[in-house]
């Protein structure tokens, strides 16, 4: 590009500068020439069919500073367009066994786009390739060859086309070959490439024999040579695990022969049991983690009586000594893993050890200490007499069991004591994901010193089992007590576990009914998603149904914190101080649709149906599909839920639609003990 203009004679200095269109980096032009008033300039290496603009920067006699002229951009050229450049050299690629293809890289447009590429070929005798170190006459001989290998006539067309590769084919395996590449757009064609090397076909196949003996010879050794490395580094990890599990152990263990106390509890007849709950399991524990947990040494324990088992735990009451300074031996539960436990299960044991430690609450269930130095590991907690709640609660509405009626005031209490628990989870970032009567505690029988505490996560899903759905891919779910967003999606949140403590609330005031109890599990599910809730207890302090409600509401957001939870149960728990009442249920039915003192067994819509489970329709529609994540796992027939003994024992009359108040009709072994599940021993009393 060539410019030329006229200088003003004010002008002292100057100097050129050029952009693209595009950018605001100025480069200055060096090549300028002045003759007399006239200055021109060559530009060259611009880019072709490419804008240009220029501007001045110009210094006058009286005034040193710069000036830049124009401001604008009106001094803006287009540079023409141009032939491609050479395409890059031509390279053989092998492909496949027998297949090889040439390719090369892609010319620069230069203003127009590449319309095609143009591959040849020549064929390079071998008397023609021949290299000789040493001058010779033939030297020129030699020359005059290379000379007429430049012949145009002797390169032949192989391709045609805007490829910029072509798979090799009619070539004979007895001559090497060259190639080069024009390119052409529409303003003519590129120079030609940089020759290729020379290409033998024979010899690129011999080649190709070999790399595939070396391919099979590298498939053998590197997988030996792996497995070895995988071997060795095994055993390294295995050997400096061994070493760190023995500085866990406390020093000088006391030496045992196999626990002969451990199993002569465990054959005890179940008839001397009782089931309890033990905690919840979380983050995989490393040894630092549990070097820090509290140990106890394994002659400072003795198993007295088997409590409870669950899927693969068990649980002791015993002894432990040194626990407490002011007491020589103090009473403690005692979890430990079943015989022949997999690793995954011993893992997580000390998981939930590892999660305990970390609660220090007066309403959450207290780790003691773990002892490691014996197989199977034990946890050590704080022994709860009163055993779970949900069996406490049933327990109270029979005299006969040894647990006395419970007062409004006092189940009042038991929801403030849960209620602090969940504050203090709350705080502390931690989502229970279960919360249930079944999964609390109960310190006593004796109401003065009666504490419930959260506690067991895990064994109560095996005692519990027809509570539990289960999620694809993980354990089991608590249908009955999950959120809506927890039913369709698997989200748990501090807002999920609000929901499932209002179901809790709604546990205590019925002395332990399970929630939904004309329904299935897979109707709960439809029935939650569609906005059924449960009903308000019979003798339920209104306050305390509205923060039921509250707890059930659809969105999450909306729902209070346990901060809020608390604070109203202290306020209900004062107001009823002030006004205490007598028994609450004496073992009656919830009641909602009431008139006068009777349930009302003449609706027949989705309330109703909720309310007066005995009344209840058989058949049930399902209206939506049951989200893919859950399954069914345990569906019997009897869903848990207790049949009046009325509506047993006296055929449908008028005199009966309307019904009162009526006993609990419970189920038992023969051996005494309750459960959820109707075994075949079952019998009504």
């Amino acid at each position: 590009m060539h410019l030329s203009w006229e200088i003003d004679k004010y002008i002292k200095d100057f100097k050129v500068e050029c952009t693209l269109l595009t950018s605001n980096t100025w480069h200055t032009v060096d090549s300028i020439e002045k003759r007399n008033n006239t200055v021109t300039s060559s530009l060259t290496g611009l880019t072709p069919k490419t804008h240009y603009k220029f501007r001045l920067r110009l210094t006058y006699q009286w005034n040193a500073d710069e000036y830049v002229w124009p401001k604008d951009s009106r001094f803006t050229f287009e540079t023409l367009g141009d032939r491609p450049s050479p395409p890059g050299i031509p390279i053989i690629q092998y492909v496949k066994p027998n297949m090889y293809k040439v390719f090369w890289e892609a010319s620069k447009e230069n203003g127009s786009p590449i319309e095609e590429y143009r591959l040849e070929g020549k064929e390079v005798h071998s008397y023609r390739n021949k290299r000789n170190s040493d001058l010779t006459p033939m030297s020129h001989i030699n020359s005059s060859n290379e000379q007429s290998e430049e012949n145009s006539s002797d390169w032949i067309t192989y391709y045609n086309g805007t490829n910029t590769s072509w798979i090799i084919n009619g070539l004979n395996d007895k001559n090497k070959y060259i190639f080069k590449v024009y390119a052409r757009n529409a303003y003519g064609w590129s120079n030609a490439s940089e020759k290729s090397s020379e290409f033998d076909l024979t010899a690129a196949r011999i080649a190709e024999s070999k790399t595939s003996i070396n391919i099979i010879i590298v498939a053998i050794v590197v997988p030996i040579c792996m497995c070895i490395i995988v071997i060795v580094a095994f055993s390294i990890v295995f050997c400096s695990g061994r070493s760190k599990q023995k500085k866990l152990q406390q020093v000088g263990p006391v030496p045992r022969s196999p626990d002969v106390e451990l199993a002569t509890l465990r054959e005890l007849p179940r008839s001397c049991v009782h089931n309890t709950n033990v905690l919840y399991v979380s983050a995989h524990p490393t040894p630092e983690d549990l070097s820090l947990l509290p140990h106890i040494r394994r002659d400072q324990i003795t198993l007295n009586k088997f409590l409870g088992s669950g899927a693969f735990g068990e649980v002791f009451e015993g002894k432990a000594k040194g626990i407490e300074s002011a007491t020589p031996e103090t009473r403690v539960a005692i979890k430990t893993l079943k015989k022949g436990a997999s690793d995954q299960e011993k893992n997580e044991f000390l998981q939930e050890a590892q999660l305990m430690s970390h609660f220090k609450h007066e309403h959450i269930l207290q780790l003691l200490g773990v002892c490691l130095d014996n197989d199977p590991h034990f946890i050590i907690m704080e022994l709860m007499e009163g055993g779970d709640l949900l069996s406490y609660l049933r327990n109270s509405r029979h005299s006969s069991r040894g647990t006395p009626p419970l007062t409004l005031i006092e189940l009042i209490k038991m929801c403030l004591d849960v209620a602090k628990g969940c504050r203090y989870l709350e705080e502390m970032h931690f989502v229970h994901r279960d919360l249930a009567c079944r999964n609390c505690l109960v310190s006593s029988y004796d109401k003065e010193q009666r504490i419930v505490k959260i506690g067991d996560f895990g064994l109560a899903r095996d005692i519990y089992k027809n509570d539990y759905y289960r999620k694809e891919g993980e354990g089991l779910l608590p249908v009955r007590w999950m959120s809506p967003e927890s039913l369709v999606d698997g989200v748990f949140t501090s807002q999920s576990d609000v929901w499932a403590f209002g179901v809790l609330l709604w546990e205590i005031m019925t002395l332990g009914q399970q929630p939904y109890p004309a329904r299935t599990n897979l109707e709960v599910l439809h029935y939650v998603r569609r906005g059924g809730r449960l009903g308000k207890p019979t003798d339920c302090p209104e306050d305390l149904h509205n923060l039921m409600l509250r707890c059930w509401e659809f969105e999450p957001e909306k729902r209070p914190t346990f901060k809020y939870c608390l604070a109203e149960l202290q306020k209900l728990h004062c107001n009823t101080l002030s006004n205490p009442s007598t028994a609450a249920h004496n073992g009656h039915y919830i009641s909602t649709v009431l008139e006068g003192n009777c349930l009302k067994g003449s609706s027949e819509d989705e309330s109703s149906r909720e309310k007066t489970p005995f009344l209840a329709e058989g058949n049930s529609q399902t209206e939506s599909k049951t989200p893919k994540y859950l399954e069914l796992v345990y569906e019997p027939e009897n869903d848990g839920y207790e049949i009046p003994n009325d509506i047993i024992n006296q055929e449908p009359t008028e005199s009966t639609k309307n019904v009162a108040k009526c006993s609990y009709s419970i189920l038992t072994r023969s051996d005494g003990s309750t459960d959820c599940e109707v075994p075949e021993t079952a019998s009504l009393k």
